[in-house]
């Protein structure tokens, strides 16, 4: 989810070129498995896996035009970036002779752009 602001200017009275900007949420969730086929974790153990899960807070910023097809009838494009920063991702948690470890950490970023028709009543 999202909470943002937009700021614009009318082009023409039914034209509105804006910039929107504010902060994102999101949520995470990683999952790692070390087949038991491999150096990494011990084959005696079968298959390991683990998994996190992260809230995740961002920014976002963008920019778009919304105009006016009729009295009742208006149609918006945008752009919008998203950046959620870094987050850790603990995968496989290091276990004295069962497996090395393995995390790591994701950079968590979006673009997107939408577009819409609204109705006023």
């Amino acid at each position: 989810g999202d909470l943002r602001g937009r700021v614009g200017y009318l082009v023409r009275p039914s034209v509105l070129v804006f910039a929107t900007a504010g902060v994102a949420f999101t949520e995470l969730n990683t999952s790692v498995v070390c087949p038991a086929d491999t150096n990494v974790c011990n084959p005696a153990l079968g298959t390991v896996g683990d998994s996190s899960s992260d809230d995740l807070t961002g920014w976002l910023a963008g920019f778009g035009v919304e105009t006016a097809l009729t009295d009742n009838l208006t149609a918006r494009a945008e752009y919008i970036f998203t950046d959620y920063g870094r987050a850790d991702a603990t995968g496989i948690p290091v276990m004295l002779f069962q497996s090395f470890g393995v995390t790591g950490d994701v950079d968590l970023s979006s673009d997107a752009v939408t577009i819409g028709l609204a109705y006023t009543f």
